[in-house]
């Protein structure tokens, strides 16, 4: 686990509901919110400030780590202890072995041989100029059933902070691919409808929040209704609108 919560923490849930287009685009609604008292702000805020801390000493830690491999010749070393695989199983190989990757995800359609797989990459060039992304999300794609991959890309060469915790599903019904990770403490989705070739800009599940964690997402077999979920601070908010008429239902304190 990237983080250790120095506090009690609660789970917000946001439901997302996406209206195909015809030109392939969206339109999401956005979560309804309540305002916060000034003590629970007082909260994200140190909760913000610890995690930031946190997270910029082991991504350093890790950036540290790289580069002493590196200088010693032992990176991308296949270790000693090797094993059969179970009976059904192929074997296992690293995606890529001369990159440091960490927190991966997986999916696979369940209607073709596409399988997609995201992962964290620390001590990469970055994917833009300026304030681009350290570590960023990096995509596989295999269409054959996990027997050959491309080479793994940025799934957002975007601006802003790093990047972390990635979760990649497939629709039951389209195939379409639909991702969800954070953008230094806020949770962001993007979806391709082209096997993972083009993908959607980012768009924020919660908008600018002091932080948060872990994100997870389910969706409908038809793709239209998305549900995201990830840790928040004590206290958190659920918010949610009708996926049919859009109305705001009411916004809820989680217990």
């Amino acid at each position: 686990m990237r983080h250790r919560m120095a506090q009690t923490i609660t789970s917000l849930i946001l439901v997302l509901a996406v209206a195909c287009t015809p030109d392939g685009g969206s339109d999401v609604s956005p979560p309804t919110t309540i305002n916060a008292g000034t003590d629970a702000l007082d909260e994200q805020a140190r909760g913000a400030s610890e995690e930031a801390e946190e997270q910029a000493e082991e991504t350093e830690q890790r950036l540290e780590a790289l580069e002493a491999a590196l200088d010693a010749g032992t990176f991308g070393e296949l270790s000693g202890v090797r094993r059969d695989a179970a009976t059904g199983w192929l074997g296992e190989r690293p995606l890529d072995r001369s990159t440091d990757d960490w927190e991966p995800a997986i999916a696979a359609d369940p209607k073709t041989p596409y399988v997609y797989a995201l992962v964290t990459r620390y001590g990469e060039p970055k994917p833009c100029p300026g304030n681009c992304p350290v570590p960023y999300i990096a995509l596989a794609v295999s269409s054959d059933g996990g027997g050959s991959w491309s080479d793994a890309r940025p799934l957002c060469a975007c601006k802003g902070s790093g990047q972390f915790d990635p979760i990649i599903e497939v629709v039951p019904n389209t195939g379409h691919v639909y991702a969800v990770f954070m953008i230094g403490f806020n949770v962001v989705f993007m979806r391709s409808t082209d096997h993972g070739s083009t993908w959607s800009d980012p768009i924020p599940t919660w908008g600018n929040v002091a932080w948060n964690d872990k994100p997870v997402l389910a969706m409908s077999d038809n793709g239209r209704h998305i549900y995201v979920s990830w840790n928040g601070p004590t206290g958190g908010i659920l918010g949610w609108r009708s996926p049919m008429t859009a109305e705001p239902r009411g916004p809820r304190r989680s217990s």
